[in-house]
């Protein structure tokens, strides 16, 4: 599996942000976009504002989010502080999932 379809999971990784209270998921899609789950809420694009800084390149993306393709475990993050962290996001990854991974991850939980 290389991909998890964003309409299958959403549901699903704003439980698991909702009970684990530990964690927040920074899901990245197959359009260059990356969506934050934390406290059982999304934030769409929350990289979008960091990406077009002086100096950076410009990501181009495909039109629509389709998948997600790679996940990150992060402590708990508020959408407006991450987005303020832009470099330190690096240093705060607990670790990065396969889809594959992260489906694992879900079904061993009780999510109900």
């Amino acid at each position: 599996m290389n991909s998890i379809e964003i309409n299958e999971i959403t549901l699903l990784l704003c439980k698991y942000t909702a009970i684990e209270s530990g964690v927040s998921v920074l899901a990245y899609t197959d359009s260059g976009s990356a969506d934050l789950y934390v406290e059982g809420r999304r934030h769409v694009d929350i990289l979008l504002d960091n990406q077009i800084t002086k100096g950076n390149l410009l990501q181009l993306r495909t039109s629509k989010a389709k998948h997600y393709i790679e996940f990150d475990l992060l402590p708990p993050t508020p959408a407006q502080l991450f987005i303020e962290l832009g470099t330190l996001y690096n240093r705060l990854l607990q670790a990065r999932l396969s889809p594959k991974q992260m489906q694992e991850l879900l079904n061993g939980m009780e999510l109900t």
